[in-house]
């Protein structure tokens, strides 16, 4: 065998540890928020949130909460990543229509750059009325 062939065999084995590793560690399936009951108590810390709208693949989640101010909690890995922003945070929150019929979903960008874009999706039917005020709200600026 030459060298190269070596260096490849070198490169494979080295990848296929790296997948075997990355698996060990967690990073596999999807990953998905806690039920609302847990959303509702992670809220506590807040202040209290009055309604919880949870996306469709249960990735992310919003919250008003009873101050007024938006909670927006994200599935990362194993745990749930929170933050809260005020409506003056939101730098845009624009309507799209999801791939699934009968679905609605808000795009939300915030003023933080450090937190990516939000997309939520949710069933239409379930769609909260502050949600779509906060929307309105968040456009008249």
């Amino acid at each position: 065998m030459n060298g190269s062939l070596w260096i490849q065999l070198g490169s494979l084995a080295s990848i296929a540890m790296l997948v075997a590793l990355s698996y060990a560690l967690g990073f596999r399936g999807r990953r998905a928020l806690p039920d609302d009951a847990e959303l509702i108590a992670l809220s506590e810390r807040y202040g209290g949130a009055r309604d919880i709208a949870l996306d469709a693949n249960r990735a992310s989640a919003i919250a008003m909460l009873n101050d007024g101010r938006l909670l927006v909690c994200k599935a990362v890995g194993s745990a749930t990543v929170s933050r809260v922003f005020s409506t003056d945070e939101i730098v845009s929150a624009a309507d799209f229509r999801p791939k699934r019929a009968q679905a609605r979903g808000v795009s939300l960008q915030f003023k933080d750059a450090g937190f990516p874009s939000l997309k939520l999706e949710m069933a239409g039917e379930v769609w909260p009325l502050w949600l779509e005020r906060m929307e309105q709200e968040v456009r008249t600026k």
